[in-house]
């Protein structure tokens, strides 16, 4: 039956400058569709895309209170005063506390550095952590990845007599920015052109500022500020591609220590490390610390001085990640319950609360919420009367902005249009509940709440190849608004399908018209695979990925999504055989799946011999020509006559069946 879990995807293919593609073709020696690929992210800016160089970077004294901060912390360093750098407990506030507070310490700064406890202390600048800092001598803070919300804590260290500058990147709020020594964001307009650094591009632009953009100084530190750029999510696209991109290839010959450990525990091979090994094995590995435990672990490693020492502290930061893993997937697994029980799914926004969650991981699972259902998502751990939550949303539904517009709801927020978090006062949940899906449903049009996927070309099985893999390496790093290459290829026919037993993934044969044949991985896919059956004809969305299996490097096309293929999916006889099967149960002009012969008929032999796929493409075909009605859930499938059931009637008055049915066209 229909499983309210698995959305039908929109497919968007770009269209393409013939004229253009040829010309980037010729001129750099790529493929066609590595070529269109490339113009899809830059259009006609791709020599800048192709050859990024240190032309990309931005003066950093265009940056708003530059010069300000500059001059305020070398006083410091010549009066020998403290200089604290406070940090958030993330990757991207990890790598830019150890960036600023080990160049600081290699200037000859009185520093040291503090990042809150997430359990105790909470996000951002807090009054007894302010205060504690002064009791230890403390004369001037500097943030890094926080503090643009920290209008009271401002307001205390002018009282205590600490000095504040401010370096952050999240979104300002309506009262205004701190009042303090500097504040330094790209987002408060002052003519700095790039807008999207992450904390750890702003930690390194001040460094810069305060070296004079040393060559050795920016070689030192761009591998930590591709790390916190590309594990914070934000664009790789202008200054951040250059120094995601620079970052990776230095760090390829670091001498860190402690990040050697790291790649070594975490069994990855650091001369090839990209972008997908950074957000998906070593940022959650230092983000564990500041999850489970506390995030000061994470930057000791960075800090430390042999291997001994790093290896010990990867040992404890892999434990940590295996902690969060559990945690994370227990409270995932409660927050489902939570939410098919209150049919929570059919909320324009997911609000799931639960007293004791782990504060460390609810943004994950918001993630994966929000993946699971492609709606926005807010988890909420409870306290005694407060709630701390994160959320996730989706592309055309500002987060950030619809808890600016709610704030009166709440103690404290902060974030991005797709990430934020929050604090609420357990007795305004259910009033921020229902306003905010007021506000959404006002937002989230049926074009936003249907995930999109984006094809960069339609291509062949033969395309399929290392020599292909090795073009589209001209794009990397890839993330967020560099996205990773995806394509599709059309009408190729299911030859067989293997699903992995206790296992999400299946294996699909798949074979062209030329007779050219591959096995494709669909990986956390079985449910919609198993729709599908031998002799479908069908469309493959996916990613082209090198797999090494026993020494052999070979490339291979990853399914992220599978439709029937336009033309080339029903026959007359298909609709023929389902309308039959229908019209042998009808019974008061009313089936019900229930009936065991029914069941036995439609979902046993027709879905046996065409899939569940083509069973629903002929049903909707005989809705449409009004001859019967269906409602298909988890559960149960319902069909009812309608007048026109018995009457003779023209397929071709059905839009589903003149898109699937055999005919010469193409989309």
């Amino acid at each position: 039956m229909k499983n309210k879990f698995i959305r039908r995807k929109n497919w968007v293919e770009y269209p393409g400058d013939e004229a253009l593609i040829k010309k980037v073709s010729e001129k750099y020696g790529l493929a066609p569709s590595v070529a269109k690929t490339v113009l899809n992210r830059c259009n006609k800016d791709y020599e800048l895309y192709l050859e990024t160089d240190s032309s990309a970077q931005n003066d950093p004294f265009l940056l708003n209170d530059m010069q300000k901060a500059v001059d305020r912390i070398r006083t410091a360093i010549e009066k020998n005063q403290k200089i604290t750098v406070y940090g958030d407990y993330d990757v991207d506030g990890i790598t830019s506390t150890y960036m600023l507070y080990d160049y600081l310490k290699k200037s000859g700064a009185n520093t040291d550095y503090f990042i809150p406890d997430r359990m105790d202390s909470g996000y951002g600048l807090s009054e007894s952590a302010v205060t504690s800092l002064r009791d230890k001598g403390t004369e001037l803070i500097v943030t890094v990845d926080l503090g643009i919300s920290a209008i009271k804590e401002a307001i205390l260290c002018k009282e205590l007599g600490i000095d504040l500058i401010i370096t952050d990147h999240h979104s300002l709020q309506g009262d205004g920015t701190p009042d303090c020594i500097a504040v330094i964001n790209p987002k408060i307009p002052s003519g700095y052109p790039f807008v999207h650094l992450a904390g750890a591009g702003v930690a390194f632009k001040l460094i810069c500022a305060l070296s004079n953009s040393k060559d050795n100084i920016l070689k030192r530190y761009l591998p930590f500020a591709a790390i916190g750029t590309i594990a914070d999510l934000v664009e790789l696209t202008g200054e951040n591609r250059y120094i995601a991109q620079k970052g990776l290839e230095l760090l390829k010959s670091t001498d860190n220590p402690g990040l050697k450990a790291l790649f070594e525990v975490s069994k990855i091979d650091i001369n090839k490390v990209n972008a997908s090994n950074i957000g998906y094995a070593i940022g959650p590995r230092l983000n564990a610390a500041g999850r489970i435990a506390s995030a000061s672990i994470s930057v000791s490693l960075l800090d430390c001085d042999t291997k001994e020492a790093g290896m010990e502290i990867a040992r404890v930061l892999e434990a940590e990640n295996e902690k969060r893993k559990a945690t994370e997937l227990q409270i995932f697994n409660e927050a489902l319950d939570i939410i098919n029980e209150n049919q929570s799914y059919k909320d324009n926004v997911i609000i799931v609360a639960n007293p004791g969650w782990h504060h460390g991981v609810i943004g994950i699972v918001s993630s994966r919420l929000t993946d699971t259902f492609y709606k926005p998502s807010i988890v909420m751990s409870i306290d005694d009367t407060t709630a701390k939550a994160s959320g996730r949303s989706i592309k055309g539904f500002n987060l950030f902005d619809a808890l600016d517009f709610h704030k009166d709801y709440l103690v404290k927020y902060g974030g991005h249009e797709l990430a934020a978090g929050l604090t609420i006062d357990n007795s305004k949940i259910a009033e921020f509940k229902e306003a905010i899906n007021k506000y959404a449903g006002s937002i989230i049009t049926e074009e936003i709440a249907t995930p999109t996927i984006y094809l960069d070309d339609t291509i062949t099985l033969k395309d399929i190849s290392l020599d292909t893999l090795r073009q589209l390496k001209v794009l990397e790093p890839c993330g967020m608004g560099n996205r990773s290459p995806m394509f599709c290829i059309k009408e190729l026919t299911i030859t067989s399908l293997k699903h992995l037993k206790d296992s999400s993934h299946s294996f699909i044969t798949l074979s062209d018209k030329s007779g050219n044949t591959t096995i494709m991985p669909a990986f956390g896919m079985q449910k919609i695979m198993k729709r599908y059956k031998e002799g479908n004809i069908v469309d493959v969305a996916g990613i082209l990925s090198e797999n090494t299996y026993n020494s052999r490097t070979m490339s291979q096309f990853i399914i992220k999504d599978i439709r029937p293929s336009f033309n080339r999916f029903v026959t007359r006889d298909d609709v023929g055989n389902i309308y039959r099967a229908v019209k042998n149960f009808v019974t008061n002009g009313t089936i019900d799946s229930t009936n065991e012969q029914f069941e036995e008929t439609v979902y046993n032999t027709c879905r046996i011999h065409h899939g569940i796929i083509k069973v629903t493409v002929c049903l909707d075909i005989l809705k449409e020509l009004g001859m019967i009605d269906y409602h298909q859930d988890e559960e149960s499938l319902k069909i009812q006559e309608l007048n026109g059931f018995f009457k003779q009637t023209n397929l071709e008055k059905s839009h589903t069946y003149n898109d699937y049915s055999f005919k010469n066209r193409s989309i």
